[in-house]
């Protein structure tokens, strides 16, 4: 008996093993022909509808609807406030409204008109063939192509290369970056990426348009004396490179920017930060660009701004230029968020504002409250009330010179 009880928990122990190894396997091969299938033969559905119909190949027009499969060679066309997510094996390209796009396979697209932000982190690549010509996003990036007087190529992450139609030239576009191309010619050399702020962007990127906002607010901030400040309180080797804006917020944020800078020196990463924003990079891809946190830009402002013998008061700065924190997670948003052509985004106050100091009273105003004292029977001493301490627009901690 104990030789069999032996024998059956042997013979028990080694089914679970062979059902548990069993099992492994089964996962292996699931993941191993996912990985190894060809996406090209991947259908599309769509999903975070609104406004738009599917032409099918035979040329019948239907209404687009939520989880339908768009076979290929069919249309997408959205309305003038339509917008919809084109959704393949883990791939999302979100179509904004009044856009014509059509899908030809599992990996290639054709965007006849408008605009789409397209979403490969977490799907294959895919070629997608414009009027300006073929806009090929590799797979784990995020890009947004626009069509408009020319096209407009914007990086999010990963990359994406704009092969000119009819050309052999090809324009590669890195993270953070952005070209453009007249229909016709080549694609420009890649820039600081510009943000448009909307709903796309804030779902897919909300860390990077958190700190722009952010990095916003601290310029206009800056744009009085405070600003002043901030420029005479920098090195002399900062203060020797030539200003690239007349406005003191741009110029005082530029200085602050640079010097919180851990990837370069602060002339060199002046230099840097000065040439993208006048590329009409938005302010938090700069500050992505140099690495700088906008909790350190904060920091350093913060240090000049304080009023001396004061302890200062941190600042909660949202964003970082950290690119693994910039942006949604890689499975993709929930819903389908569309772009407001022509509607910015509300931008914060600054984080601090100056406190006026308090009004002083004209001659008639002191003569009417003496007038006023002798005439009355029973006189109330005036309240006193303390002189408020002005507070500086940020506060932040000590600034490195030089």
């Amino acid at each position: 008996m104990t030789d069999r009880s032996g024998f059956l928990a042997s013979e028990r122990g080694w089914k679970l093993v062979l059902a548990g190894a069993v099992s492994v396997l089964v996962v292996a091969v699931v993941v191993l022909v996912a990985r190894t299938g060809d996406p090209a033969s991947a259908d599309s559905y769509l999903t975070g509808v609104r406004d738009a119909v599917v032409v099918l190949p035979n040329g019948t027009t239907r209404p687009a609807t939520e989880g339908m499969r768009v076979p290929a060679g069919a249309l997408l066309r959205t309305g003038a406030v339509g917008a919809a997510t084109l959704r393949t094996a883990g791939r999302d390209v979100f179509v904004g409204g009044l856009s014509t796009l059509q899908v030809l396979d599992g990996v290639r697209q054709d965007l006849q008109r408008g605009e789409v932000m397209v979403d490969s982190r977490n799907g294959p690549r895919l070629a997608l063939t414009t009027p300006a010509g073929v806009v090929a996003v590799a797979e784990g990036a995020l890009a947004r192509v626009e069509e408009g007087v020319v096209l407009r190529l914007g990086v999010f992450e990963g990359t994406a290369r704009l092969t000119a139609a009819g050309r052999q030239a090809t324009t590669t576009v890195t993270a953070l970056h952005q070209s453009k191309a007249a229909y016709g010619g080549l694609g420009q050399s890649p820039t600081a990426l510009a943000l448009t702020d909307d709903a796309w962007e804030r779902q897919l990127a909300a860390g990077l348009v958190s700190a722009d906002l952010d990095l916003k607010a601290l310029a206009r901030g800056l744009a009085g004396a405070e600003g002043e400040m901030v420029l005479q309180s920098a090195s002399a080797r900062l203060q020797a490179v030539p200003p690239a804006s007349v406005d003191v917020g741009e110029q005082a944020l530029a200085m602050a920017v640079a010097q919180a800078s851990t990837a370069l020196d602060p002339v060199t990463a002046l230099r840097t930060v000065q040439s993208d924003r006048a590329d009409g990079g938005s302010w938090g891809v700069v500050a992505a660009l140099v690495s700088s946190r906008v909790s350190a830009v904060s920091a350093l402002l913060d240090g000049v701004l304080a009023p001396p013998g004061s302890a200062p008061t941190p600042v909660q700065a949202g964003g970082t230029p950290d690119l693994s924190q910039l942006f949604g997670p890689p499975s993709g948003p929930t819903g389908s968020p569309s772009p407001t052509p022509g509607r910015p985004s509300p931008t914060p106050s600054p984080t601090r504002r100056p406190t006026p100091p308090p009004p002083t009273s004209s001659p008639v105003d002191q003569l009417v409250t003496t007038v006023t004292g002798l005439l009355s029977p029973s006189p109330t001493p005036p309240s006193v009330t303390g002189t408020p301490t002005p507070t500086p627009i940020l506060q932040i901690g000590p600034i490195r010179i030089g």
